[in-house]
């Protein structure tokens, strides 16, 4: 699974600037609006990788931890975070 998720109101675990958490915004509204970045993460491509290549740095493991955040948040999934998660299930099965 695809997880690029993050949730911007966990302070307490970004950097001790915020600056981490910046980041995972930064790239998760990058693709919300990039119909681009979204075809690669379709495809497969490492969050990580794909991140830095467009000017996003972050690890692994603050990745994981922006998705639990955003799991645990009121915040809520886009309808492409959505569709990542059910595999792109939800417009093939009509949900």
């Amino acid at each position: 699974m695809s997880s690029f998720q993050l949730n911007r109101h966990h302070s307490e675990t970004c950097g001790a600037d915020g600056k981490d958490c910046e980041t995972l915004t930064n790239f998760r509204q990058a693709v919300a609006d990039s119909t681009d970045l979204q075809e690669k993460i379709r495809g497969g491509a490492d969050l990580v990788t794909l991140g830095k290549e467009n000017g996003y740095e972050f690890t692994q493991e603050e990745l994981n931890e922006g998705w639990k955040q955003l799991q645990e948040s009121e915040e809520g999934l886009t309808e492409f975070e959505l569709d990542v998660v059910s595999g792109g299930q939800r417009h093939k099965s009509g949900c």
